[in-house]
């Protein structure tokens, strides 16, 4: 991730200033030996914050990790 912090003056003699950071992801390629790996600890990432989800979050992290562990399941990682 690459940020940059931006100053906003609102009142120069108050100093009551803000200051935002601009955040923006970039994205690169898993390589092809990697993505078993990749796909595997996604799944116990999923797992995990299913197992431990709050009660409102329950039945969206359920799914999630249930769409993320049949994909390795049929995907020849699961073989």
């Amino acid at each position: 991730m690459q940020g940059a912090l931006l100053t906003l003056v609102l009142h120069p003699q108050s100093g009551a200033d803000q200051a935002c950071e601009v955040v923006r992801d970039t994205c690169a390629r898993v390589p092809d030996g990697a993505l078993c790996e990749a796909w595997k600890k996604r799944r116990d990432e999923t797992e995990v914050a299913f197992r431990f989800a709050r009660p409102e979050n329950a039945e969206k992290d359920r799914a999630d990790y249930e769409r993320v562990a049949r994909i390795v399941t049929e995907s020849s990682c699961g073989q």
